[in-house]
């Protein structure tokens, strides 16, 4: 009756009820703006799509800070005037990030490479705006949970448990409020929502800000301030949660111009295609994101690319999507063109509305199937085979590339040669991330070829696209480089720059494609031009965290027992971060999408974290060492051996969510003990570090899980998560912790 008693929090006072909804409010807001100005950014601004989670983790740290930089004025004597000033600066920088954002979207400006540097300061001025908002946030967190932890230690559990309800609320809000209001629409309902609660806290009214957010609410869904989301609302088929996204992602394409006309699924994904108003452009989406384009107007970078493609010749097209790249040849005999196209409902799409793409889908040989099954059913010669764009959908397998893969190992390109004529082509038209390993393995079987640099504009990587020709005719394949070098692209009366790149590039860095080799990554994560880059990063990010906290470890001016509880919440922040990403990774073919995975597994963690929470005063047993070692070593055990024996990917919805459940909650369970554990061992003139170092901790960890998920793979992500867990189940058994007795506080602080 004891456990009941304080989680209906009898013995709170109005103001201690009240600084807990702020709590759980506040919490909502600031995971919803982290979400917000995240998604903005990663679509807007940032070049690679894996950038998002870096962006989320630095904002963590300036989470910290503000954690850090709100505990000794406001430490357990917090008042509604401290919560208005605090929620004031909130609201302020919060519209003013908003205002910065709105600029960077009107004018996006240069790519992420271009020079001079100058250029990125209205960049480099939102991320600060974007940090001070978060500190003041992290403010509010800071002196809520420091109030808590001096005036109500014995229900310091229950207060994290309900605290966790704004940040389930906040995952499950942001999709409906992004498609409803927009990402900006959102952000000014958050500045507006902390102002209204800024004003109220003098009071301590709840019911004021409430009615006032409501109402904002109300009017942004009636009257939305994004025009795109009203156009959007105004067209003639249903709306998609994710348009809003996919319209930021193709860059002049305004949102509102989205028409959907098809939503479903593939035998691999989730698929939405979009016509673009007025046009018979058609976008298709896998898991909401694009990956194809069809265009009644040919694409100049492939008519530039394929002119070498004779009107008579026999052409085979791997990947061919939507059509795009066999628009780009001459259609005057299409009975000698074969496509293959891999995904049923594409090719099933096009057949049956020949008004989008001239009849393309009919009037040519189509084979659906994957493009190396379809290689051995074909029994005839061609005299070019093109390779084009090939993409899988990112759920298809735990790598996302490996389909595409396939289309250029050492035995697919046995398979090609003894599918062409003796001066038949063979053209890769491939991006960045595929023509390394591309390359590599016709070095190592001694094909002939050449490689040529289609440049979208000067110095932007992400939209160059590269054409590789290979032959046994080693005239042809010098003739046709010639030939495009002496010609440039012409793309809307620009010319763009064409240029050779050099074979010696992957002399030293990549291996050679083979069906049989170990890790489908390989070829991915050493090329210098796709992620050399972003794992030096990531290298320098997690030693810079790593000096920084143990600087903060060591500047405590206290015992070895305090220096060993900042060390526990490094531990446990990192750990919390590796299990959240480790059951991404693990679950990315379990649901729809990356999107709803991301909802679902965070709600299960967050629910039994929170119960975990609620628990913590009345788990015994952790004040043993070897019962608590072995309780988290079970633990671990069952969530590693688990995932490889439930069959979570098969199955409806429902029977998913329960399979997520079994693996998720029983970690989640133990997992959400050891924060407040951690608060209640920990000296209280020294919770603000701890909470610092927490934070430094999640992004600590997210790095670790970055590059051991690229150089080992997803298995290999469980053991810096065991390690991080089990340390920290020592040192929480030599620290303590009884919420009912006052350890740590010193005669000074009470």
């Amino acid at each position: 009756m004891k456990f009941i008693e304080r989680l209906r929090l009898a013995e709170f006072s109005k103001q201690e009820k009240y600084f807990l909804w702020m709590l759980i409010f506040f919490n909502f807001f600031s995971v919803l703006y982290q979400i917000s100005v995240t998604k903005e950014l990663s679509a807007s601004v940032f070049a690679f799509r894996s950038r998002l989670h870096i962006v989320f983790g630095f904002a963590t740290v300036f989470y910290g800070v503000g954690m850090l930089a709100a505990y000794k004025r406001w430490y357990g004597r917090l008042t509604g005037g401290n919560l208005a000033f605090l929620g004031g600066f909130t609201s302020i920088f919060t519209a003013a990030s908003l205002l910065a954002i709105l600029k960077l979207r009107v004018n996006v400006g240069p790519s992420p490479y271009a020079e001079p540097l100058s250029s990125y300061l209205p960049l480099a001025g939102t991320i600060l705006l974007i940090a001070v908002t978060l500190v003041f946030f992290g403010a509010i967190f800071s002196a809520l949970i420091a109030y808590f932890s001096r005036n109500r230690r014995e229900y310091i559990g229950a207060v994290i448990a309900y605290s966790q309800a704004g940040v389930i609320a906040a995952f499950f809000s942001h999709a409906v409020f992004s498609v409803h209001i927009g990402v900006n629409g959102t952000m000014a309902l958050i500045a507006a929502s902390t102002l209204f609660f800024a004003l109220s806290a003098g009071k301590q009214y709840l019911k004021a800000p409430l009615a006032l957010t409501a109402g904002a609410l109300a009017a942004l869904w009636l009257f939305p301030a994004d025009r795109n989301i009203e156009t959007l609302r105004s067209a003639d088929k249903p709306i998609h949660r994710r348009t809003a996204y996919i319209g930021l992602m193709l860059s002049r394409n305004d949102i509102g111009n989205f028409i959907p006309i098809f939503d479903g699924w593939s035998a691999y994904s989730k698929i939405n295609l979009y016509q673009v108003r007025g046009t018979k452009k058609i976008i298709g989406a896998y898991n909401y994101f694009p990956t194809w384009f069809y265009d009644e107007t040919p694409d100049p970078y492939r008519q530039r690319a394929y002119r070498f493609v004779r009107e008579t010749d026999s052409v085979l097209c791997l990947a061919m999507g939507a059509g795009w790249p066999v628009l780009a040849l001459s259609l005057k005999h299409p009975e000698n063109i074969t496509g293959v196209e891999v995904d049923p409902v594409v090719v099933d799409f096009f057949k049956k509305n020949p008004q989008y793409n001239d009849g393309l889908f009919n009037k040519i040989n189509v084979i659906t199937a994957e493009g190396r099954n379809a290689l051995d059913e074909l029994n005839k010669k061609f005299d070019a085979i093109l390779v084009d764009l090939p993409g899988s959908p990112a759920t298809i397998k735990e790598n996302p590339t490996e389909f595409e893969d396939y289309l250029f190992t050492t035995e697919a390109l046995a398979k090609y040669f003894s599918l062409l004529t003796p001066d038949g082509i063979l053209a890769y038209y491939v991006l960045r991330h595929q023509v390394g390993g591309a390359c590599a393995t016709l070095k190592d079987n001694g094909a002939y070829f050449r490689t040529l640099l289609f440049a979208n504009r000067p110095g932007n990587i992400e939209g160059d696209s590269y054409l590789v020709v290979v032959s046994r005719n080693r005239s042809r394949v010098d003739a046709i480089v010639q030939d495009v070098l002496a010609s440039p692209v012409s793309v809307d009366g620009r010319k763009k720059r064409i240029r050779e790149v050099s074979q010696q590039f992957y002399n030293s860095t990549l291996p050679a494609l083979t069906d049989n080799r170990p890790s489908p990554f390989e070829a991915i994560k050493k090329d210098p031009r796709m992620f050399a880059g972003l794992l030096k990063a990531a290298k320098f990010i997690s030693v810079f965290i790593l000096i920084l906290s143990l600087a903060a470890i060591l500047a405590v001016p206290r015992a070895a027992r305090d220096k060993a509880g900042l060390l526990y919440f490094l531990l446990i922040g990192a750990g919390f971060i590796l299990f959240q990403f480790y059951v991404y990774a693990k679950f990315r073919s379990c649901f729809r999408d990356l999107i709803t995975t991301v909802i679902y597994t965070t709600a299960i963690f967050s629910v039994a974290g929170s119960v975990g929470s609620a628990l913590t005063p009345y788990i015994r047993p952790l004040k043993k060492r070897g019962v608590n070692l072995a309780v988290m070593l079970l633990c671990l055990a069952y969530t590693y051996f688990i995932f490889d024996h439930i069959p979570f990917g098969v199955g409806n919805a429902g029977l998913k969510f329960l399979y997520a459940t079994l693996i998720i909650a029983p970690f989640g369970l133990v997992g959400g003990m050891f924060f407040p554990l951690g608060l209640l061992a920990t000296a209280p003139p020294y919770l603000g570090w701890a909470l610092l170092l927490d934070a430094l901790g999640a992004v600590l960890g997210f790095m670790v899980f970055y590059l051991m998920y690229w150089h080992f793979g997803t298995a290999s992500t469980f053991y810096p998560l065991a390690a991080c867990y089990l340390f920290a189940a020592l040192l929480i058994t030599s620290l303590g912790g009884n919420p009912d007795s006052s350890v740590g506080i010193r005669r000074d602080e009470v």
